[in-house]
């Protein structure tokens, strides 16, 4: 089940967005609403969520802290930012948004966003089975951050382990590629979501790893790689 969770300080957007979201959604969501940035922001560590909905100017705790504070949570939810300002859209670049909902036309907007971040989370809930030592595991692909070739193996890399299969880049990557992996280099597929940091002959991940862009990727991968840093 999906968690969507609402953060506005006034009741009456609240309600709305709720029923709003009912409404695209269907009834399978879990929705939350609070008017209280900070009993949100509580709740969003303890219990997490899929889908935020996020006003960004707020009394006491603003949507643009608590956006920043996001990066402290194990799974980042994806957010949408709801605000009457829109001059606002720009300073939320820096916390990468999945999306931005003007209030003032909340009507046109909630719903294409709310679809396009539905077929997001069905992409992160996709998961990636192989096997590493006689074991069969699966991983979501969110917690992957890259694909390294070494021979005739593959090295998994996530946070805190790397798994060895036996397996072709060019196979994990017809699978993959569909989800947000890109081939950056012959030896070399990245998750999108991993990478912080984008240079002219290297991309930086998740834990600081620098991994080159080669020669014959670097146009393609690049222009994936900032389009989707951009959205």
């Amino acid at each position: 089940m999906i968690q969507l969770y609402i953060c506005d300080d006034e009741y009456i957007f609240c309600e709305k967005y709720s029923k709003m979201a009912e409404q695209i959604l269907g009834r399978d969501p879990e929705i939350r609403t609070y008017t209280d940035p900070c009993i949100f922001w509580e709740e969003l560590q303890q219990v997490g969520a899929d889908i935020v909905l996020l006003d960004i100017d707020m009394p006491g705790l603003d949507g643009l802290e608590i956006a920043a504070r996001m990066d402290q949570l194990p799974c980042k939810p994806i957010l949408i930012f709801v605000t009457c300002q829109d001059a606002l859209v720009y300073q939320t670049f820096q916390y990468h948004p999945f999306g931005f909902i003007r209030k003032s036309c909340v009507e046109q907007e909630m719903e294409p966003v709310l679809l396009e971040a539905l077929e997001e989370w069905k992409k992160r809930n996709c998961r990636f089975t192989f096997r590493s030592d006689s074991q069969l595991i699966t991983l979501p692909l969110e917690e992957i951050f890259y694909f390294e070739a070494l021979g005739n193996y593959l090295n998994l890399h996530m946070e805190h382990t790397v798994y060895r299969i036996r397996e072709t880049m060019a196979n994990v990557e017809r699978e993959l590629g569909v989800y947000g992996f890109v081939r950056i280099h012959k030896g070399y597929l990245v998750n999108q979501q991993a990478v912080y940091r984008i240079g002219s002959n290297e991309v930086v991940v998740k834990g600081n790893n620098v991994l080159p862009i080669g020669r014959s990727c670097r146009e393609q991968a690049r222009e994936q790689l900032v389009r989707y840093m951009m959205s």
